[in-house]
């Protein structure tokens, strides 16, 4: 038993981990050094002859730079063009030609070096300026000045100068994401280190904050023009040129966390991405379009099936069927024609759901009811569980073991809301990935609840719960049964709350003004509910019989069991990590029961396991 307590802990670290990823430093390195390239090459070379003579030799090595790189990086399709444009940018800096030049094909390359290894050119996260005010005093500061003038005493004698971020004309000249790598690569040949090893967000932050010094931040929350790709991608020269309003570019782009959210409704994003997923297909590139239609439908319509449901279900159930169609179809590689049938069949039942929520809209009545459904119903399960804990040890005596239960649902509180706030404001978390882990927690937490459930069972005769309490007048369980009560409280709740959080930021938008103090009375109306449940299941389970105590616990765990499996098996299909098999039958997803024939399959097989265990029990006790 404590082996496979040990078993199941270390495949939970093991499915909750999630690995950080990054591309290599080689293709950010390349626009980096064309960033330079593009902004010191025509101060440094004039009407065909050389200003700066040291300035020069260091272009023509930034120059050269980008060509080797691009040489020892993994070859793709565009790599014959990227090589005959790096060498074309050589020769023109050999051949001393006016900045202008120099400056297009920069960008010209950079553009396809961007495009080419697929490279994120915008914070995951809104930037943070003044969390690195002090940062910058630590770090930055004694070469660039405590303002930013580039006069600081490390910076004395140094070649080039430190940079001075007043300096209006050459900030203009740069993007917030060329200061952003800068902070990361550092510059070879000077006293700018990088400094990588600063979190993402840091950096981000660092080049906000230095990109600040030639502005003012705004008195408030203010709306932006300019969504964070633009902020980060475009230079103020740029800005200007296509006629907007630059000033107003600056100061946002130093101090994006003023900005109002312009993160579109999930309604409203479910038919953009699915409209992108469509374009991807009349390109040809069906891999791309296949993950869209996936991110339409966890990024954008499954955060507003529970306001549908109240407002028609069966319209939630079609639009359900209609994108499951579309993305299977992709996966499938069906025609053309078809799928474009199963794109506009998605898309217009997407249309009657916005018609709908917004026409009908929330009312206050249907907000408190929403509400009161999301905790009630992700609530449920996560009390059964902890109540039935509860109850056993308290009649077994182990109260000293009670301590590890708290530990672990309270963890899953603090685990949960960490995993929002790091999904929200650091990484850009998606909707597969947060199904997969979902989907990966049910199965394992549908794993202790069968071990758990088989192992009440066990003690349901009198003379087994006898020789249990005997064996354990100490009134303590050993430390696997112990890590494995604590890993069941914990699975439990943490599961459940990423899902509530999402659930409720997208009702509280569809509840707008009007239903939003209803929301709050709703969440407030479940948590009482959802005590009040749990205190009364905790007494009756005090007062049964000993032999029914553990039927039913063990029933209990048996049932969340059969109801986490089909949900977990949901969850990675929603994700496409495992195959559907749409069933015309009837649904109730509140208890994990799916029209699918793998679910279906995979729980008829877990009902089987769970009657063949019971039954070798009762022929062990004869």
């Amino acid at each position: 038993m404590k082996r496979f307590n040990w078993a199941l802990t270390l495949l939970f670290f093991g499915l909750t981990a999630h690995l950080a990823q990054a591309s290599g430093p080689g293709p950010e390195r390349i626009l980096h050094l064309l960033s330079y390239v593009g902004v010191d090459y025509p101060m440094t070379v004039a009407d065909g002859q050389i200003v700066d003579q040291g300035e020069y030799v260091e272009q023509v090595e930034f120059a050269e730079a980008v060509e080797q790189i691009l040489q020892n990086l993994p070859a793709t399709v565009q790599s014959p063009q990227l090589l005959e444009d790096s060498r074309t940018l050589k020769r023109l800096i050999d051949e001393r030609r006016p900045g202008q030049e120099i400056k297009a094909m920069t960008a010209k390359l950079s553009e396809a070096v961007t495009k080419a290894y697929d490279i994120k050119l915008a914070p995951r996260g809104t930037p943070e300026p003044l969390s690195v005010a002090n940062l910058y005093q630590q770090m930055c500061s004694a070469c660039h000045g405590a303002t930013g003038l580039g006069d600081g005493i490390a910076g004395a004698g140094m070649e080039p100068a430190p940079a001075n971020f007043h300096d209006t004309e050459r900030m203009n000249e740069l993007t917030l994401f060329g200061l952003y790598n800068t902070i990361t690569l550092g510059v070879e040949g000077t006293g700018m280190a990088s400094y990588a090893n600063l979190s993402e967000s840091q950096r981000w932050s660092l080049a906000a904050f230095v990109a600040g010094y030639v502005t003012e931040r705004p008195q408030g929350k203010v709306t932006s023009p300019f969504n964070l790709d633009q902020l980060a991608t475009l230079t103020p020269v740029q800005v200007q040129a296509q006629g907007q309003n630059v000033e107003q570019f600056v100061q946002l782009r130093a101090h994006p966390d003023v900005i109002e959210s312009d993160k579109p409704a999930p309604l409203v994003f479910a038919k953009q991405t699915l409209a992108q997923s469509w374009q991807a297909v009349e390109a040809g590139d069906f891999e791309q379009a296949y993950q869209l239609s996936i991110g339409a439908y966890l990024e954008g319509f499954e955060l507003v099936e529970a306001s549908l449901d109240n407002l028609d279900k069966a319209l939630r159930k079609d639009i359900e069927l209609a994108m499951f169609a579309y993305r299977d179809g992709l996966r499938d590689r069906l025609s053309v024609d078809e799928l474009q049938s199963r794109y506009n069949r998605a898309q217009s039942a997407l249309d009657q759901a916005q018609i709908l929520l917004d026409e009908g809209g929330l009312s206050p009545l249907l907000s408190f009811v929403a509400s009161l459904i999301i905790l009630l119903r992700e609530g449920l399960e996560a009390i059964l569980v902890l109540a039935a804990i509860f109850a056993f040890l308290k009649r077994s005596g182990a109260t000293s073991s009670l301590k590890y239960v708290h530990s672990g649902w309270i963890a899953a509180l603090v685990c949960g809301l960490a995993t929002w706030a790091v999904a929200s404001y650091l990484f850009n978390i998606s909707g597969a990935s947060r199904e997969l882990t979902e989907g990966m927690t049910a199965l394992l937490a549908t794993a202790i609840l069968l071990w758990v459930g088989i192992w009440m069972h066990s003690k349901a005769h009198a003379s087994n719960w006898q020789q249990y309490i005997k064996d354990k007048l100490s009134a303590s369980l050993s430390s696997g049964q112990n890590i494995g009560f604590a890993v069941l409280a914990f699975v439990a709740v943490y599961r459940e709350i990423f899902e509530i959080i999402l659930f409720y930021q997208a009702l509280w938008l569809q509840a707008g003004p009007e239903g939003q103090q209803a929301v709050i009375f709703g969440m407030l109306a479940a948590a009482v509910l959802l005590v009040v449940l749990s205190v009364v299941i905790f007494k009756l389970a005090m007062r049964v019989p000993v032999g029914m105590f553990f039927k039913v616990n063990a029933a209990i765990m048996f049932a969340l069991a059969v109801i986490f499996a089909g949900r977990g098996i949901a969850a990675l299909q929603e994700t496409g990590s495992i195959v559907s098999i749409p069933l015309n039958l009837p649904e109730a997803t509140w208890l994990g029961i799916y029209a699918d024939g793998v679910t279906l399959m995979s729980q008829a097989v877990l009902i089987a396991l769970i009657a063949l265990m019971t039954v070798y029990q009762r022929k062990a006790r004869i």
